[in-house]
């Protein structure tokens, strides 16, 4: 699965993310990739995730 590299800027990573096929086989759903790949990200630079 996609990680975030060392400097990357966040819209690159989830912009990577989204289009991994590793993901996109895991994750089908667009809204489920999108919510993995910010996961993703907050588990590398941390914040917690919105609020509904």
């Amino acid at each position: 699965m996609p990680d975030p590299g060392k400097g990357e800027e966040k819209d690159k990573f989830i912009s990577r993310c989204m289009s991994s096929d590793e993901a996109q086989s895991d994750f089908p759903k667009q809204k489920q990739r999108l919510a993995f790949c910010f996961s993703q990200w907050r588990k590398e630079h941390g914040g917690k995730p919105p609020k509904k």
